[in-house]
């Protein structure tokens, strides 16, 4: 049995493929095999990876049709025979001494997972996209959750084979990597962290990720989330807000013209300003006490609009006179209950932050308005700015 069994899944890679290969059969720790799976490449990947097989008896080609990275990873994981599995882009490398080190520490602690630092490439850039100093070793799993952070890609870790074997990517998807990590972190007892050897990720332009956003990836991303969310409740795992919210990446987008404004969420259109005018709608707010004039001004302009406000117990009493319901919530799981299957007319989320813009994933409200950087010293002002998106009609000033 090998110590380490490295698969790397690659499509397409004639121009990177030789780095990657290169930096694993360069390790100091020679006990491991590789395994490449050729996603159906239509470039000159197979003939590469041949030559690198022909010269290390170390090296396993598959070869399958192109079927996304999960199902690539699925089949390497088939046939991985390691004591410990690592994942391996196929446009990243690996310094010279990272699997003797990353097996070292894990084997020793007989851990579930090791993490090492992880750099982040962009031509002659480069930057930490996480560093550790110190050799740790974590048992508790908030502990455990809270040094991985944002960090749930595949890569930069080194994974118990009997748990990474009982767990599979989703296929046929594009974002599988928080739903693996999460269902393997339900399994993980121990994780260590490696010092001083790093996995270069290298940010590469026609990757997933970096590719220009279509519907599909979108949705994708979305259902991830909402994977992540229902997978986590039904194991009770309190996953931090902020990591669901890597999930999404869900900035709200203003395309500015010379006669409207177009919205984007998630790279979708939702909302042309030239609308026409109506009055019974579905206004979700996210409001403080200080906001009871925006409510005033719904109401009399939308005079038969329902408004839900979201707001801490402090405010509730102050707004309740101006909103048809309120939530008392500062924990997104009990929201997402109440509001799932609403559809919102308008999401007011002031003060905007990434619990707010994950609503938008669930709600698809046909507005979503939110106040600038800058504070503005008045409610008249604030109101006026917020309701002109989507009303020509007169706004009052209840100061």
């Amino acid at each position: 049995m090998p110590k380490v069994s490295i698969i790397v899944p690659v499509y397409n890679g004639e121009r990177y493929i030789a780095k990657c290969v290169s930096s694993i059969l360069s390790q100091t720790l020679s006990d491991s095999e590789v395994i490449l799976v050729d996603d159906g490449s239509t470039d000159k990947t197979p003939e590469i990876l041949k030559e690198y097989a022909n010269k290390d008896n170390r090296i396993r080609i598959i070869t399958q049709i192109n079927q996304k990275q999960g199902a690539a990873r699925n089949r390497g994981l088939e046939i991985a025979q390691g004591e410990y599995i690592t994942f391996i882009d196929a446009d990243d490398w690996i310094d010279e001494n990272y699997l003797e080190k990353m097996y070292k520490y894990a084997s020793s602690a007989n851990a579930d997972l090791a993490i090492s630092t992880s750099i982040r490439e962009t031509g002659h850039r480069h930057r930490y996209h996480l560093k550790f100093d110190n050799y740790q070793v974590i048992e508790n799993f908030d502990e455990i959750l809270e040094v991985l952070r944002m960090h749930w890609e595949p890569h930069s870790k080194l994974y118990k084979t009997e748990i990474a074997k009982s767990i599979k990517f989703e296929e046929g998807v594009y974002f599988e990597d928080g739903r693996y990590i999460v269902r393997f972190l339900n399994q993980t007892k121990k994780m260590v962290t490696v010092p001083k050897v790093a996995y270069h990720y290298v940010m590469n332009p026609n990757s997933t990720i970096k590719r220009k956003p279509s519907i599909a990836t979108i949705l994708d991303r979305i259902e991830s989330a909402i994977d992540i969310i229902n997978y986590s409740e039904e194991h009770n795992i309190k996953i931090p807000e902020y990591l669901i919210y890597k999930e999404i990446k869900g900035p709200l987008a203003i395309k500015h013209y010379k006669y409207k404004k177009i919205y984007h969420v998630f790279g979708i259109k939702i909302f042309n300003r030239n609308m026409p005018f109506e009055n019974n709608h579905n206004f979700l707010v996210f409001a403080n006490k200080d906001d009871w004039s925006l409510l005033a001004n719904i109401k009399n302009i939308f005079f038969d609009s329902k408004i839900t406000v979201i707001t801490d117990e402090n405010s509730a009493k102050i707004l309740e006179q101006y909103a048809d319901s309120i939530i008392i919530s500062n924990h997104i799981f009990d929201i997402l209950k109440k509001l799932k299957h609403q559809k919102i007319f308008c999401l007011i989320p002031l003060r905007i932050n990434f619990m707010k813009k994950f609503l938008l994933s669930f709600l698809k409200p046909k507005y979503v308005l939110k106040m600038p950087k800058e504070v503005f010293k008045t409610s008249y002002a604030k109101d006026k700015y917020i309701l002109k998106q989507i009303t020509h009609r007169q706004i009052k000033d209840y100061t």
